[in-house]
């Protein structure tokens, strides 16, 4: 036990100073830019479009690594460190997930997934969004009934604490989009909290696939803060104006959203 919990506690973020100019000659910084831009603006809704997760994330990370390097290297080091103290987390979560789930559960009425939060969506709800990144670790369950959601859910709070206050309902008040699944938030005996989606499987496919797949949660892609086409590409461009203009608010915004995370403990009222 004492062994499982030293292999994933918490890692203190570190912010270091950086030079936001990324160490570039200007024209190279130019043509970064320029080459962040068009992937931003033209290939990512291209992306969006054919509904490709991976493509999607590869572009977002080079966007981002292009306009904002030395933000961009903060959270993959940030990221790099959390990740490695979490992946036994993982695997214990998911394994325990399944275990309760399969003595209350019909074989191949669900299925469970967990994984680390990818540095792309870390970095577009530290940075972009200004957020602290309060879970990394994620799970989802997928299951056959949308009536037995709030059964799952009852499952998942009595096997970990539940933070209610973060409880969001999405499948009996769906977004506008469309998107449903509920979500909460569980904190694991290491002390580290744990984000759990339950949907059903046509919840999944809609959320993926269908109208609501842009402003869902996407594993391992990017949670858009609308469903314009551009939005993400102007959020980008936003932050690199303010970059540009105030880099001193913007290492406070990332350490911010960093440190928050990092020193995940026992919930506070």
């Amino acid at each position: 036990a004492d062994a499982a919990a030293a292999a994933c506690a918490p890692v203190p973020a570190t912010v270091p100073p950086v030079s936001w100019a990324g160490g570039r000659s200007r024209a190279q910084r130019l043509a970064l830019s320029r080459h962040a831009r068009r992937l931003a603006f033209t290939l990512e809704p291209v992306a969006r479009a054919l509904g490709c997760t991976p493509l999607i994330c590869a572009i977002s990370e080079a966007s981002c690594a292009l306009l904002l390097p030395d933000a961009f290297q903060c959270v993959r080091a940030w990221h790099r460190d959390n990740l490695s103290v979490s992946a036994q987390a993982i695997a214990e979560a998911q394994a325990q997930l399944g275990a309760a789930l399969a003595a209350r559960l019909p074989a191949g009425a669900f299925t469970v997934a967990a994984r680390a939060k990818s540095r792309a969506s870390v970095f577009d709800k530290a940075v972009l969004r200004g957020k602290a990144v309060g879970d990394l670790l994620a799970a989802r369950i997928v299951i056959d009934d949308a009536q037995d959601c709030a059964a799952v859910g009852t499952i998942v709070a009595l096997l970990w604490g539940e933070e209610v206050h973060r409880r969001k309902d999405y499948v009996a008040h769906p977004k506008a989009n469309g998107y449903q699944s509920l979500h909460m938030t569980v904190r694991l005996p290491c002390g580290r909290p744990l984000e759990v989606q339950i949907r059903t499987r046509s919840m999944h496919a809609a959320a993926e696939r269908g109208s609501a797949c842009w402003t869902a949660y996407k594993a391992g892609g990017v949670r858009r803060a609308g469903a314009g086409s551009g939005s993400w590409a102007r959020a980008l461009e936003g932050v690199r104006c303010l970059q540009a203009q105030q880099p001193e608010r913007l290492r406070e915004t990332l350490a911010r959203a960093l440190g928050a995370s990092a020193s995940a403990g026992p919930a506070t009222a």
